[in-house]
């Protein structure tokens, strides 16, 4: 067992030269666009429902809450629905109890790119 008599703070687990990597949750309504602002690193881990009716949520690692934040765009479509040129898959959820699924699409960010396959 350490000594705790001692007046020295135990060492952080994490780098103290740069913030640490932080997991955070994002809601995302059901029937509508949602944007949030992230960090520029943030990359999104998974998807799952949310506590309200008609909500989405998603959590995003973001390496560094100090870094740039942009501005991103999020919608929720349902399997089968058309789906507009310049989204982006992010994840999958199944509504629990009902043979429902959505995904989690996210605006591309490169304006006026257009898939070449299209």
């Amino acid at each position: 067992m350490p000594d705790t008599t001692e007046d020295t703070p135990p060492e952080p687990a994490y780098s103290t030269d740069r913030p640490p990597r932080r997991i955070w949750k994002y809601p995302c309504e059901v029937t509508r666009m949602t944007t949030h602002m992230m960090p520029l690193a943030s990359r999104i881990l998974a998807v799952g429902m949310g506590g309200n009716p008609g909500e989405v949520v998603f959590w995003a690692d973001s390496p560094n809450i100090m870094a740039t934040k942009m501005r991103r765009v999020f919608r929720v479509f349902g399997t089968g629905e058309p789906i507009p040129l310049g989204w982006v898959w992010r994840g999958t959820v199944q509504v629990p109890g009902y043979p429902l699924v959505l995904h989690l699409m996210e605006q591309d960010t490169m304006a006026g790119y257009v898939d070449p396959e299209d």
